[in-house]
């Protein structure tokens, strides 16, 4: 007795036909959960893959948010020290009535033309004490009129620049009439006619030089400085040496620093604020400028290091499609299977003796065959090989934005800055 003449025994015998299905579905599934299983292999196989490109994707864009916070602070640092120092500068020109931006002069040009005017008066000396022959030659009377024009110019230029700026000081003030302004104007103004007295008896000494034609025994008395104003050469080398020292005094108040004392310095303290702050910012650039570039130099050796991961997990994702398109030609081909079975069951049990309701409507058919039900899966998409050049653009891009950054920490710069030193000659 074949299988169709047993279930037609049976359905005859009024015998159940619910085990006969479920078997029946059981059989037909096998193939499928075959089919299932390698599915679900290849989607962990491309999972595990995935997990190995996160940490390279993510790194290709560097994070400078450490560098820009070690910039804003040390070009924060700086920025208040410009700010003491301008406000320290701004409360000096209100307590002494400073209009005029500080000057600064050209220290090295004032010194050399100081040192032109040793040169000259040194010639100009020479050439008299040798016409007396008061040196053996003329290096030696070259020497001694070297020592005595330094002297001049070197007493003078510091006497302008200790004492005649404070000549000065506290006019422009408020209250520059009252102490301790008017007191220390004295004291200058004293210290000055002391520095007077003394240059002058320095050129008459030196117009004694001359006049009585000796180095080493010099008569002072009325008479002996009579012959120095009646004896053209004497007189020539005092006022020449007059000259000189005015001059260098003239140079000394107004060719080193600004003429009235203290404001260069504060000035100065302003613009040396302003170079930290521009050399801050400008090392904070280089840094973030080098750490960018060993960055992005790092992603493309990473990128080529692990160019392997990219080409395994593509492949699982080749697999995971294969394996989903055998998955539904299984289902397809079971479903398709078990349809005509249960039919051909029915027919049989339709057509025996006894009181059975052996059919199915149409809508418990499809939902017994429906082997592929919850049988859904999510399958992972291919990720391409990063492009470099396009991971550079975007690195660059970021670089570009934390400079952006940087720069706006610093202040905007002012065309008409009344702290700005002018600058002569």
């Amino acid at each position: 007795m074949n299988y169709y003449d047993a279930l037609a025994a049976r359905a005859a015998n009024n015998q159940s036909l619910t085990g006969d299905l479920s078997q029946l579905q059981e059989e037909v599934a096998q193939s499928i959960t075959r089919e299932r299983a390698t599915l679900e292999s290849a989607l962990a196989k491309a999972e595990a893959l995935r997990g190995q490109l996160h940490p390279i994707t993510e790194a290709l864009v560097p994070d400078a948010s450490d560098h820009l916070a070690r910039a804003n602070r040390a070009i924060g640092t700086r920025l208040q020290d410009l700010e003491n120092a301008s406000l320290a500068l701004k409360a000096f020109r209100r307590r002494h009535g400073r209009v005029a931006p500080p000057r600064t002069p050209f220290a090295l040009k004032t010194t050399l033309n100081c040192t032109l005017a040793v040169l000259v008066e040194s010639v100009v000396n020479a050439g008299f004490f040798l016409s007396a022959h008061l040196t053996a030659g003329p290096v030696g009377a070259l020497l001694a009129s070297t020592l005595i024009s330094a002297t001049n110019v070197f007493v003078s230029a510091s006497a302008g620049y200790r004492i005649g700026r404070w000549t000065c000081w506290g006019e422009t003030a408020p209250d520059g009439d009252k102490e301790p302004f008017r007191g220390t104007r004295r004291k200058a103004k004293t210290l000055l006619v002391g520095f007077i007295g003394v240059m002058g008896g320095f050129h008459l000494t030196v117009g004694s030089i001359r006049a009585q034609e000796s180095l080493t025994e010099i008569v002072h008395s009325p008479g002996a400085y009579l012959d120095v104003i009646t004896q053209p050469e004497s007189l020539f080398l005092v006022m020449a040496g007059v000259g000189m020292s005015v001059f260098a005094y003239y140079k000394g108040v107004s060719g080193f620093d600004d003429p009235y004392p203290c404001y260069g310095d504060l000035a100065r303290q302003v613009e040396d604020a302003e170079d930290a702050l521009a050399e801050t910012h400008e090392d904070a650039a280089e840094e973030i400028r080098d750490y960018y570039e060993d960055a992005i130099e790092g992603s493309s050796d990473t990128l080529t290091a692990h160019r392997h991961h990219y080409e395994a997990y593509n492949a699982a994702v080749n697999e995971c499609v294969t394996a989903q398109q055998r998955l539904s030609r299984s289902v397809h081909t079971a479903e398709t299977h078990l349809r005509s079975e249960v039919q051909q069951l029915l027919s049989l049990y339709d057509g025996a003796p006894g009181d059975i309701e052996a059919a199915m409507s149409r809508a418990e058919l499809d939902a017994f065959c429906a082997l592929g039900a919850g049988l859904t899966y999510t399958l992972p998409t291919q990720i391409p090989y990063p492009d470099q050049s396009a991971q550079h653009n975007a690195a660059a891009g970021a670089r570009d934005k934390t400079l952006a950054a940087v720069a706006a920490l610093l202040p905007a710069p002012q065309t008409d800055n009344p702290n700005r030193r002018s600058h002569h000659a």
